[in-house]
Formats: structure tokens, sequence, C-alpha cells
């Protein structure tokens, strides 16, 4: 038997051919507005995740700039005392450390993200520290803020120079620190 498409179109009836239409173009109607629908979804999507993305680097970006800000404040306060420049100037590990217990103990307790409080000489080596033991070179360069401590710790650095350019006081804080801060300002989980 032989299929004849003329003999198909001339059998079937109007009706029919309306309802074959009409659905032909209903389906095409609803693909169209399924495409419509999936943009317009996928464009809020992506501007949503844009402004997302914006509010949370400057979350990071304002969390960075008060902490240093604060830590440098600090650190030169405790920097300017003559105590504090004498022994460091003399690597006095000891002094350094009996004069700086009660402002570690104040700033540990304020920010349990600190974890160090170190001094360094002119050269960079270790000389003393409080809290969790650092490395004993670091590299102290203003555009460098997050370091590896001890070939396995990741930690935020703030280095202050003290004023006779004898040494350094450097921080070390917890990078959780900046993930609790988009926590609490943004809501959300990081």
């Amino acid at each position: 038997m032989k299929f004849d498409i003329n003999s198909l179109h001339d059998n079937t009836s109007t009706k029919t051919k309306t309802i074959v239409l009409v659905l032909g173009m209903f389906f095409i109607l609803s693909l169209f507005f399924i495409y419509l629908q999936y943009s317009t979804t996928k464009e809020f999507i992506n501007e949503s995740q844009h402004e997302y993305e914006k509010k949370l680097n400057s979350i990071y970006k304002e969390s960075i700039y008060r902490i240093k800000k604060f830590y440098k404040n600090r650190g030169l306060a405790n920097l300017n005392s003559f105590e504090i420049e004498k022994s460091l100037e003399l690597n006095n590990k000891k002094r350094l450390f009996e004069l700086s217990k009660k402002r570690w103990e104040i700033l540990s307790n304020e920010n349990n993200y600190l974890k160090t409080m170190a001094f360094y000489d002119h050269n960079k080596k270790l000389i003393t520290y409080l809290g969790k033991k650092p490395s004993l070179n670091i590299q102290i360069n203003k555009d460098l803020n997050f370091i590896i401590n001890n070939k396995k710790d990741l930690n935020f650095k703030v280095s202050i120079e003290s004023i006779n350019k004898k040494g350094y006081l450097v921080f070390f804080i917890d990078p959780l620190f900046f993930l609790s801060e988009i926590y609490h300002l943004a809501n959300i989980e990081s």
C-alpha cells in the first residue's frame, strides 16, 4: 500500500486541520514562553549573583581596612613606648614580653581571631612573641597581607615598623575573622 500525502490532505476534515494548526501554534507559543521564562530567570540569577559578589567584596574590603587600621593604632601605641623601643633596639626578649603582656591580653580578649603578637628585629628575624608561635623569618611587605605560617597555617598579618626603624611589631590574625565578618554583616553562611 502506497501512502499518498495528497489523499490524506483531501480526506482530512477542516475541523481536524484547524485542531492540528491550533495545537501546533499552542506548542510553538508554549516553547517560546518557556524560553522567555528561562531567559528572564537566568538573567535575574546572574544579576543577583553579581550583586551578592559585590556585597561580599565590599564587606571583605571594609573588614581588611578596619582590621589594619585597628591593629596599626594598637601597634603604634605599643611601639611608641620608650621602654618598648629600647627593648626592641637591644633585642631584649624578656623585657619586650613583659611590657607587652597586658596589651596582648586585652587585644586577644577583644578579638578571638588574633593568634599572635610578634616582635621582629630590623633584619626581620623573630625576637619574641605572645600567643601562637609565628614563623621565625617573615616577609614584611605592605602588599602581602596573607602569609603561610610554618608552612601549614594561613594568617592575615598587620605589620608596623618601629619609629626608630629598629624592628617590627606584627599581628597575625586567623582568616576566619573575615568569614565571621561576612556572616555577621551579610547574615549569610560563607
